[in-house]
């Protein structure tokens, strides 16, 4: 600021005198030039932000154009780029939008609805190949008979539209923390900049249309369009078809570890392993075996216990501590009862002793048998984790827990549940937890063998599905 003295002229922030305010403020100006300078690069910074997408958009319609002047190959140069850009254009501005929003729901109904996971593999594989399609059959002469100045200037016009709507549908994603409104933003900005884009190049699909490079009948082109659109639903029904092989595929070969054990040979994964005289914890200790020791099992698997044969010595072994090539021969997660008092871990705490009949969910065993109860994970010594008893399906087997909503519930994503006990509730994405106090109403926004849920204002937290109950 300048500062005026007694015979009128003025002083900058230096103290040098000036004749003038202007000279005295402009001196200041660029005295102070590092936070100038900051401001200048933060301006340019956010300058590129905003503009820079569009800059290059221009740019990248230009360098199309140009690259038509190199006849045949250029057609179908650019006719493969579009095999990238096609879905680029289409998906980004959604994906985008989604990616900043805090409760974003649309991913979990694409996992709870089989059908809907389907058409969004068929849009998918529309957005792969009708774009190069549409373009190698019509747009490249339209393109072509605009130039390269033309067609660059209505790509940046185009691409003002997406990115703009984008900016906003990510502030509304981020500050409103609505996907679903983000992505509407998106598709109307977006479907305005097309309409805008086509509606400006028509004249030239006109000129195109009298005189094309392909001498192709247009009911061929139909033809040839039709194809390609009952290519991708077949290719995205394929798609789906394919997930859904692999998952049972995945868990066909989980089964057939489980189901079958008698023969084969099982090898141990924890430190040490005991071999017991009975399938049980209390059961007497004939061996003890190490880390990558073999045993032959000579008989299936009941409850978490096998038998097995080290030599001459017979006995039962504890099932999550053994791998049959390198796979576990238990799954999880599954709920279990304590047999007697256990003594439970997390991280450096100890002290908390569940006593006998006590409900857990075992989650895994790969490093350590980990539990979780009362909503809080927690591990069991080996020694320990051998007086579980498990819930067992009427073969014998471990009833595994299912993924995605219980079927109690018959509801799809959003919905309501009560908590049944009052449970400490940690967030998925941060440190914290709160305690919910049995018989309140949560909302259940996704989840799979957990429940994802808010409560109060407070998002992204988990609850295990047996502390929910439906909504009267």
């Amino acid at each position: 600021m300048a500062n005026q003295r007694e015979d009128g002229s003025w002083t900058d922030l230096q103290g040098n005198v000036h004749s003038t305010e202007q000279e005295a403020n402009k001196a200041n100006f660029g005295g102070s030039g590092g936070g100038g300078a900051m401001d200048a690069a933060s301006g340019g910074l956010l300058a590129i932000l905003i503009f820079g997408p569009i800059i290059v958009a221009k740019l990248v319609g230009l360098l199309w154009g140009l690259l038509l002047k190199l006849g045949k190959f250029g057609m179908i140069f650019t006719t493969i780029l579009f095999f990238f850009a096609g879905p680029q254009i289409i998906w980004m501005p959604f994906l985008t939008s989604m990616s900043l929003a805090k409760n974003n729901h649309i991913g979990a109904g694409f996992q709870a609805s089989p059908a809907l996971k389907m058409a969004v593999w068929i849009f998918f594989m529309a957005t792969l190949l009708i774009p190069p399609a549409w373009y190698f059959l019509w747009h490249y002469d339209v393109v072509k008979r605009m130039g390269a100045s033309v067609f660059s200037e209505k790509v940046k016009k185009f691409a003002k539209w997406v990115w703009f709507g984008m900016l906003g549908a990510m502030v509304v994603g981020f500050f409103a923390g609505n996907g679903i409104i983000a992505c509407v933003i998106s598709l109307i900005t977006s479907t305005i900049g097309y309409i805008i884009y086509f509606k400006s190049t028509r004249e030239y699909a006109h000129e195109a249309a009298e005189n094309p490079t392909l001498k192709i009948p247009a009911a061929v082109k139909m033809i040839i369009m039709l194809v390609v659109v009952g290519l991708s639903v077949v290719l995205g029904i394929g798609a789906e078809v394919n997930d859904r092989m692999v998952a049972n595929k995945r868990t066909a070969e989980k089964s057939a570890a489980i189901a079958s054990q008698t023969g084969q040979t099982l090898t141990i994964s924890t430190e040490t392993l005991n071999i017991r005289s009975e399938a049980s914890g209390t059961g007497r200790v004939i061996k003890t075996l190490n880390k990558d020791d073999t045993v032959t099992a000579t008989g299936n698997v009941s409850g978490l216990w096998v038998p097995v044969e080290s030599g001459s010595d017979k006995g039962f072994i504890f099932a999550p501590s053994v791998k049959l090539k390198s796979r576990q021969i238990i799954a999880f997660p599954f709920e279990a009862t304590a047999a007697t008092s256990i003594p439970l871990t997390k991280g450096d705490v100890e002290g908390l002793v569940i006593p006998q009949g006590t409900l857990v969910t075992v989650i895994d065993a790969s490093y350590s048998f980990q539990v979780e109860y009362k909503n809080e994970g927690y591990q069991a010594t080996l020694e320990a984790a051998e007086n579980f008893i498990p819930k067992l399906n009427a073969d014998g087997s471990v009833a595994i827990l299912p993924e995605g909503i219980p079927a109690r519930f018959n509801s799809k994503y959003p919905f309501d549940a009560i908590v049944t006990e009052s449970i400490e509730v940690r967030f998925w994405d941060k440190v914290g937890s709160i305690t919910i106090p049995a018989g309140e109403t949560v909302r259940v926004t996704e989840g799979k063998s957990t429940a994802r849920v808010t409560y109060n204002g407070n998002e992204k937290m988990v609850i295990h599905w047996r502390y929910l109950k439906p909504v009267d």
